[in-house]
């Protein structure tokens, strides 16, 4: 299983089930309310990415990139403590230099109330 110690097993499995990091099929909404703090948001009608700090969100816009059809998911810091609009994406992000960021992936958050009382396997064995 997956610890800080040992990261790349858990990046293994992923990498068995979705090579290059693409999914053939989306994981889809979720079910309940998730306990983990996301640290980067998205938004999408923007493009601008918010992230987290101590002190309130950051505000990162499209980078210029050297290859034209990843321009899109590049981003750097455009502004600090900023005030994020409402329905903002759960992102996933990777550092790409000391100056940008690249947008994985973003999804919904989740429902504020589960939609079910029953609770799944995975909610139990990750939870």
């Amino acid at each position: 299983y997956y610890t800080k110690e040992n990261p790349r097993l858990w990046q293994q499995a992923l990498d068995t089930i979705a090579p290059l990091r693409h999914l053939n099929d989306r994981l889809g909404a979720w079910t309940h309310q998730t306990l983990k703090i996301w640290e980067w948001k998205y938004h999408e009608a923007s493009n601008i990415l918010y992230w987290r700090t101590a002190t309130g969100w950051d505000q990162y816009g499209p980078a210029n990139c050297i290859y034209p059809n990843y321009r899109s998911y590049h981003f750097a810091r455009e502004a600090l403590d900023v005030i994020p609009p409402e329905g903002l994406d759960f992102a996933q992000v990777r550092k790409v230099t000391e100056e940008t960021y690249r947008r994985l992936h973003s999804a919904p958050a989740p429902p504020a109330v589960p939609t079910s009382s029953r609770i799944s396997g995975w909610c139990f064995m990750n939870g």
